[in-house]
C-alpha cells in the first residue's frame, strides 16, 4: 500500500496522530441526525476518510463500522468526530475505540506495511 496524501479544505494544517493508507472496504455511519454508508478510501489507526453520497458537517460526531478487506467482522468505532467534509467525502478522527477493535485495526494495518509492530 502506499501512503495517500488527501486532499481537503486545509491540507496546509495537517494534524493527524498517524499517516494514512490507501485501503478499500465498505462504511457505515450513524449520529447526531447522520445515518448512511459509503466506502472508505483510506484509514490509518486514528480514522479514516470516506466516500459517501450522504452529507455530513464537520464536528459531528458519529459512531462508525468498519468492513475491511480480508476482515470476517467490521471493526467497530464507537465515536468518532467529522474533522472535514466536502465533494461527497469526508474525514472522522476515532475518539473512542474498544481495545479488542484497535488490536485488529492495528493488526490489519500491520499486515499492508502500514504500522510498524509494537
Amino acid at each position: 500500500m502506499r501512503h495517500t496524501q488527501m486532499s481537503h479544505p486545509d491540507a496546509s494544517l495537517d494534524l493527524r496522530r498517524a499517516p494514512r493508507f490507501e485501503s478499500r472496504g465498505s462504511v457505515t455511519f450513524e449520529g447526531e441526525g447522520h445515518v448512511g454508508n459509503g466506502k472508505i478510501f483510506n484509514v490509518s489507526s486514528w480514522g479514516c476518510g470516506v466516500e459517501s453520497i450522504t452529507n455530513v458537517i464537520p464536528g459531528a460526531y458519529v459512531g462508525v463500522s468498519l468492513s475491511l478487506p480480508d476482515q470476517l467482522n467490521p471493526v467497530e468505532i464507537e465515536l468518532a468526530a467529522v474533522r472535514w467534509s466536502g465533494r461527497r467525502r469526508f474525514g472522522v478522527e476515532f475518539l473512542s475505540i474498544s481495545q479488542p477493535s484497535r488490536k485488529r485495526l492495528e493488526e490489519f494495518l500491520e499486515r499492508r506495511g502500514a504500522v510498524s509492530p509494537r
